[in-house]
């Protein structure tokens, strides 16, 4: 069953500097947790940009099937791209996003149940 979404959510935008360049990613919460996540990249209409929406989309519906985020994390970090970060540290946008997964918290502190 699918989780209901609240009208108001929680949450938090981390800015990740990609191979690709800087992506934001936004991750709101409700009562039962990691609800879901929101990725802007590149510019409007492009495609690295359309295809990190649909990405976020896919995560945000495997976390209201009550997917486990560790599991979903697994599953993206290791992906590599020939655009991998100058650093090193994300080797695509797939992997920086099941890292930022992988330390996000399971519940936000501010939802309440009411």
């Amino acid at each position: 069953m699918i989780r209901p979404r609240d009208q108001r959510l929680s949450g938090f935008t981390d800015e990740i500097i990609t191979g690709d360049g800087k992506m934001y990613v936004t991750l709101n919460y409700d009562q039962e947790g990691l609800r879901e996540i929101f990725i802007v990249i590149g510019r409007c209409g492009g495609t690295i940009a359309s295809m990190a929406e649909g990405l976020g989309r896919q995560i945000s519906m495997l976390l209201q099937h009550r997917i486990p985020i560790e599991k979903i994390a697994h599953h993206l970090i290791g992906i590599r791209s020939v655009n991998a970060s100058p650093d090193q540290q994300y080797l695509s946008i797939p992997d920086a996003l099941g890292q930022v997964l992988k330390r996000a918290p399971l519940v936000w502190p501010e939802v309440s149940n009411s």
